[in-house]
């Protein structure tokens, strides 16, 4: 039994997590990867989506394709802005993690609300 406290307390002095201590945060790793490669491919299904609207938006003309640039630049400048969030999220801390992703929720649902009433699909 001494040797089991020795052990455990060696362990902590040395910065040796527990093994649940291991197993919590080998999942929470695999849970923000996971979160990550979801915001991802909601950024890039937007993305393929905008593409497509500008392609629409190309074959337009006067005043409609000038509104249509007009909204097609706004959702970019919002896309940009997402994707740099993104690599923010990659390689926020743990602390600053869960800050950053609530931003990155926000930026997705602001971005496909926008592309929504871009494409005059108001909801």
């Amino acid at each position: 039994m001494e040797s089991m406290i020795l052990a455990v307390s060696l362990m902590c002095a040395m910065g040796v997590p527990s093994p649940a201590l291991a197993a919590e945060q080998a999942r929470a790793v695999e849970t923000r990867e996971a979160y990550v490669k979801k915001a991802h491919a909601a950024v890039d299904a937007l993305g393929a989506k905008i593409d497509a609207l500008e392609a629409k938006a190309a074959k337009a003309g006067g005043e409609a394709r000038e509104n249509a640039d007009d909204r097609l630049r706004a959702l970019k400048v919002r896309r940009k802005s997402l994707k740099k969030d993104l690599v923010r999220l990659k390689r926020a801390g743990d602390k600053a993690w869960t800050k950053v992703k609530a931003g990155v929720d926000r930026g997705i649902a602001d971005l496909e609300k926008a592309y929504d009433e871009a494409a005059g699909d108001r909801r």
